[in-house]
């Protein structure tokens, strides 16, 4: 408790984290009132009803401009509303999580290859045009399934070059490396194709 004189010579007694203020007279209770700041959010009227299309959006790869333009406010409204709302931030990450499964997905089929179909139009003689369906192979990709491993193996080591700050740091296991030169040595010795001592 504090005690404050007052110009009439009441004694005035506040509480401390209190809004009620007494006199030795009499009890006068102060609220204070809430003052809100600015205009009321549209969150509730524009953003809120199109959580759905806004997470097709961003599953397109919608931009937060893109979307803020399709939703009719500025961008930075749109901005401040996803920091403010947990809704909207947690359907960037349910968005994220889909793309990044189907590039995962589709990492995966190029990596093992695949058999597709192919559609070519071609004219004919007499002018009319035809549409040819065929099977295409498409080989598997290294450099797709290297990815893929890095991405989800941990255990996997590249055997690709990597370039860390200008310099470029190689992958291989060299005791590994050394047997099969070995081993190929000694192939090609029992077949006479070449002089071993002069390779080592």
């Amino acid at each position: 408790m504090r005690k404050v004189k007052k110009r009439n010579d009441d004694v005035l007694t506040t509480d401390k984290g209190n809004d009620n203020v007494k006199t030795s007279s009499n009890i006068v209770e102060v609220k204070k009132k809430e003052k809100k700041v600015g205009r009321d959010s549209k969150y509730p009227l524009l953003v809120e009803p199109r959580l759905d299309e806004i997470l097709e959006w961003l599953k397109e790869g919608y931009t937060d401009y893109s979307i803020a333009e399709q939703l009719g406010i500025h961008p930075t409204t749109f901005i401040k509303y996803k920091e403010e709302n947990p809704n909207l931030s947690v359907l960037y990450t349910r968005a994220q999580e889909e793309r990044n499964s189907l590039v995962m997905n589709k990492m995966f089929s190029k990596s093992c290859g695949m058999v597709g179909t192919a559609y070519q139009e071609k004219l004919t003689k007499d002018g009319e045009k035809v549409t040819l369906k065929s099977q295409i192979y498409v080989p598997p990709d290294v450099n797709a399934a290297d990815l893929y491993l890095r991405n989800n193996d941990p255990d996997y080591k590249s055997a690709k070059s990597i370039e860390i700050g200008g310099s470029t740091t190689i992958n291989f296991n060299v005791a590994e490396l050394q047997s099969k030169r070995d081993e190929l040595l000694s192939e090609l010795q029992k077949l006479n194709v070449i002089d071993v001592k002069q390779i080592e």
